[in-house]
């Protein structure tokens, strides 16, 4: 019978210490309630708060009817302590007696005595304990996350960086999009009319070294042209008749 109930206990304790680590991994838990200080090894399990060894002791001073401290880590814990403490934390601690705290409140961290007079304060006057007529907090976004949120998070960034790698690593064939049709089309006709631009400026350019008369003869247009040519004989010879007919004319006149 001892030996089953040492393994029971054995294993309720390792159950608890499981629990109290994962509320210590919380980041609101990962610091001490009263003056910030990192890797809080206490607890105020009537509280639900989360302590260093120098504002623990203050709290033992304030009697066991205002807050029970027990270690995570040296101490047993019974289940109804950690029932007592699973629910709350540093966080949900604040919000009830540190609502009327001011935002600008410096902790009297460097002095014991000044440590003390703030707990005492807080929990023996409630001084800035939250009323029943004040309104709930309202969680900002700016507030750490908790430790269930944090995975999915992380999660969510590694697929979309999965996405990013995959995208970037796809090659896009220029051939297929149609932009790239559009500015090979393009290309083609802006490669086809500067090379026929230099043809026919090219021509002139030949015509014009066997001398100006060339391009004249070489159109079409250039075979009317020849017309007056033949009517040259009739002319030329209309002006004989001139030259020879008028003494004719004046040999019939004399007769």
């Amino acid at each position: 019978m001892s030996t089953r109930g040492t393994r029971d206990n054995k294993k309720q304790n390792e159950e608890h210490q499981r629990i109290l680590n994962g509320m210590l991994a919380v980041p609101a838990n990962k610091f001490c309630a009263e003056c910030g200080g990192k890797g809080p090894r206490w607890a105020s399990y009537n509280l639900g708060i989360f302590l260093c060894i120098r504002c623990s002791g203050i709290h033992r001073n304030l009697g066991v009817h205002i807050s029970k401290v027990r270690s995570v880590n040296l101490d047993t814990w019974t289940p109804q302590q950690i029932q007592s403490i699973r629910g709350l934390g540093n966080e949900k601690a604040a919000a009830l007696w540190e609502y009327h705290l001011p935002a600008d409140f410096r902790r009297p961290s460097d002095s014991d005595q000044q440590m003390e007079a703030f707990i005492r304060s807080k929990y023996e006057r409630g001084r800035y304990k939250r009323r029943e007529s004040d309104p709930p907090l309202q969680q900002s976004a700016s507030q750490p996350q908790t430790q269930a949120q944090e995975p999915a998070r992380v999660d969510k960034e590694k697929e979309r960086k999965k996405k990013e790698r995959r995208s970037r690593s796809k090659p896009t064939s220029p051939a297929n999009t149609p932009s790239s049709q559009a500015g090979f089309i393009a290309d083609f006709g802006s490669a086809a009319a500067t090379t026929a631009a230099p043809a026919a400026a090219a021509q002139p350019s030949l015509l014009a070294d066997f001398g100006a008369p060339a391009p004249a003869a070489a159109t079409p247009a250039a075979a009317p042209a020849a017309a007056p040519a033949s009517a040259a004989p009739a002319a030329s010879s209309a002006g004989l008749g001139d030259v020879f007919g008028a003494p004719a004319q004046q040999q019939q006149q004399q007769q």
